[in-house]
């Protein structure tokens, strides 16, 4: 059997990341250097997983959302982060000059320091010339990212190197879905497993409450007879 014979079809899935139905894909982008690409890339992957699997905040986020909490939620709840690379990305500055990377309030190192810490598996994916950044030239919560092995992006071969994405994401899914299922059906057999049959428990039920009416009627009698100035055998006798 070969790997193409296990991947799922994920366009009969639909995941809600509210409910932790099924992790999905995060795209982590800086507007100013890779918007146009983060659209493109999303839609690719969203037509193959679905677009309920595939989160990208200028899309999925609904009117009146508190984006951040949005933000950090959907990407706990997601299985795999693609972190877009400009050959910007690690020095482009704000109006004040200042590096965007270097802010603790700045949105895409908040989210890719939350894939990191959560164990996510992160995949920077360099859009043309980009090169991975040198460890060193990260904040201290960022440096683990230099040390993702990357996908390569092109214009000139976009779909090509888009197909070899969707193959490594067909595969990442395909495992998480798979782990995550195993792990609710375990789940499910240790709580039936707690829980005593129905029927024998009330078997059981019965048993216990017959033993102590068996127990305590003959206590109630003879107390019953003292009550009315006779034993026990003399009010049996009458």
């Amino acid at each position: 059997m070969n790997d193409s014979s296990r991947i799922i079809d994920y366009n009969c899935v639909r995941f809600n990341f509210k409910d932790h139905v099924m992790k999905g894909i995060f795209i982590n982008y800086r507007r100013e250097d890779s918007i146009g690409y983060a659209g493109r890339i999303y839609d690719r992957i969203s037509t193959r997983f679905g677009k309920e699997r595939v989160f990208m905040d200028i899309d999925t986020i609904s009117p009146g959302d508190d984006f951040r909490q949005t933000i950090e939620h959907t990407c706990a709840s997601s299985a795999v982060v693609l972190a877009l690379m400009a050959k910007s990305w690690a020095t482009l500055t704000d109006k004040s000059g200042r590096r965007r990377l270097d802010n603790p309030r700045d949105f895409v190192r908040l989210e890719l320091a939350r894939a990191l810490a959560t164990n996510i598996r992160v995949i920077p994916v360099l859009l043309d010339e980009a090169e991975m950044p040198d460890p060193d030239s990260l904040p201290e919560d960022l440096k683990d990212l230099a040390y993702r092995h990357a996908l390569q992006i092109s214009s000139l071969r976009f779909h090509h190197d888009i197909d070899r994405m969707i193959e490594i994401l067909d595969k990442v899914l395909a495992k998480v879905d798979a782990n995550e299922a195993a792990a609710e059906s375990k789940s499910k057999e240790t709580k039936q497993e707690s829980r005593p049959p129905g029927a024998a428990q009330e078997r059981r039920e019965e048993a216990v409450n017959r033993s102590i009416v068996a127990a305590v009627l003959p206590r109630v009698a003879s107390t019953s007879a003292l009550n009315h100035g006779s034993t026990p055998e003399l009010a049996r006798s009458a």
